[in-house]
C-alpha cells in the first residue's frame, strides 16, 4: 500500500491524534505529519534504537513544537505509551515562531483523560523493515551470512521508554495478551533488553536454533512457517548444532529441500524463528485488543499485514471486535 493510501484511510480528523505503532525510519510519520493540520499529534513507537535514532532526527523540527514523540517500545505495550505521552497531547502544539506553550485556554478541557480513548487513528506495518533486513548483523537475511540474531530491538542499549516508567497500565482486556507478548520476547523490568529482544535481554535466533528440542522446532517451522518438511528440517538443525550464523542455518535447511523450492523452504523457516523469536504474534493480539480501547469512535484502526497468520488475526478482530485464541495443529 502506497503512503498515499495509507493516510487517505488511516486520516479522519485533520488536528487529531495518531499513532505509528513501527515508526521505523519514520516515513510513514512525516507523511502523515505533512498531510495532517497544525493542530495534530503523531506518537511514533519502536523497539529497535537505531530506528529510533534516525525518524527522531528526521522528525526533529515536528517534534520541537510538540507535534511528535518518539517512544521506545513494543507496539504490544501501545496502551501504556500512548499514555506516557499524556501531558504531551494535553498541551496545544506550538505555533513555528514560539518559545513557550501558550496556557490553554479558561475552561476548555484537556485533549485527553487517563481512561477512555485517546487517539483517532493507529497504523501498523507489520513484517521486517528493510534497514534490519540489509544489515547483515542483524541476522534477519539468509541471502548475507551474518550473527544468528534476529532479535527486532538489535543489540540493545538499555530499558525501553515504556519499561522505565510507572505510567497507567491498558484496559485489562489486554493484559493477557500483553503478558504473553512480554513473556516470549524476553522483556523484563529493568533488564538491559529492554522491552525487546536486547543484549542480556531475550533469547535470540541462535539460542532457539542450538537449546530448543528437536520436537520444540518441528512445531515452530510447521506453526509459524507452514512448512511441510518441518520434521526432517528440525532434525538436520539438530544434527548439525551448534550453529552460529545465518549462513551455517541456511545451510543446513537447504539441503532438506530440492534445489527449485529452497529458496521458499530458507524464507518460511527464517519467517518461523523471526515469529517465535520477537513474540510476533502475541504482539499483534496484544495491540488488537488495546485498540478497541485506545481509539475513539469514528477513527481508524489502519494494519499492513503481509502473511496468513497475521492476516487472520487482525480480520477476525475487525470483523468481530473479538481475539477468539487460534488452535493450532501440531505437525509430526
Amino acid at each position: 500500500m502506497r503512503k498515499r493510501e495509507v493516510l487517505e484511510w488511516l486520516i479522519t480528523k485533520p488536528d487529531g491524534v495518531y499513532v505509528d505503532c513501527t515508526l521505523g525510519g519514520g516515513g510513514h510519520s512525516a507523511a502523515l505529519l505533512s498531510a495532517l493540520g497544525a493542530g495534530a499529534r503523531v506518537i511514533g513507537l519502536d523497539r529497535d534504537p537505531d530506528a529510533l535514532r534516525e525518524a527522531s532526527a528526521r522528525l526533529a523540527a515536528e517534534a520541537e513544537v510538540g507535534r511528535f514523540q518518539a517512544v521506545r517500545s513494543n507496539f504490544a505495550a501501545v496502551g501504556r505509551a500512548v499514555r506516557e505521552c499524556e501531558l504531551m497531547l494535553q498541551q496545544p502544539p506550538l505555533a513555528p515562531e514560539a518559545s513557550t506553550a501558550p496556557a490553554p485556554a479558561a475552561g476548555v478541557p484537556p485533549r485527553t483523560t487517563s481512561a477512555g480513548p485517546l487517539v483517532d487513528g493507529i497504523l501498523v506495518d507489520l513484517g521486517v523493515s528493510s534497514h534490519q533486513i540489509d544489515d547483515e548483523a542483524r541476522g534477519f537475511s539468509f541471502s548475507a551470512d551474518g550473527p544468528l540474531d534476529m532479535r527486532m530491538e538489535g543489540t540493545g542499549d538499555g530499558d525501553s521508554v515504556g519499561e522505565r516508567s510507572g505510567f497507567g497500565g491498558v484496559a485489562s482486556t489486554s493484559r493477557e495478551h500483553e503478558d504473553r507478548a512480554v513473556e516470549k520476547g524476553g522483556r523484563g523490568e529493568g533488564g538491559g533488553g529492554g522491552d525487546g529482544r536486547g543484549g542480556g535481554g531475550g533469547v535470540s535466533a541462535a539460542d532457539v536454533v542450538n537449546f530448543a528440542d528437536e520436537s520444540e522446532i518441528r512445531e515452530m517451522v510447521w506453526r509459524y512457517g507452514d512448512e511441510k518438511r518441518s520434521t526432517k528440517i528440525a532434525r538436520a538443525i539438530v544434527e548439525n548444532r551448534p550453529i552460529a550464523t545465518t549462513g551455517q542455518l541456511a545451510e543446513v535447511v537447504g539441503r532438506c529441500a530440492p534445489p527449485k523450492e529452497r529458496v521458499k523452504t530458507l524464507a518460511r523457516v527464517f519467517q518461523a524463528l523471526r515469529i517465535e523469536v520477537n513474540g510476533e504474534l502475541d504482539a499483534l493480539e496484544a495491540l488488537l485488543e488495546q485498540a478497541k480501547h485506545l481509539v475513539r469512535p469514528g477513527g481508524r484502526l489502519l494494519i499492513l499485514s503481509y502473511h496468513s497468520l497475521e492476516d487472520r488475526r487482525v480480520k477476525r478482530v475487525l470483523a468481530t471486535g473479538n481475539l477468539k485464541f487460534f488452535a493450532t495443529g501440531s505437525r509430526t
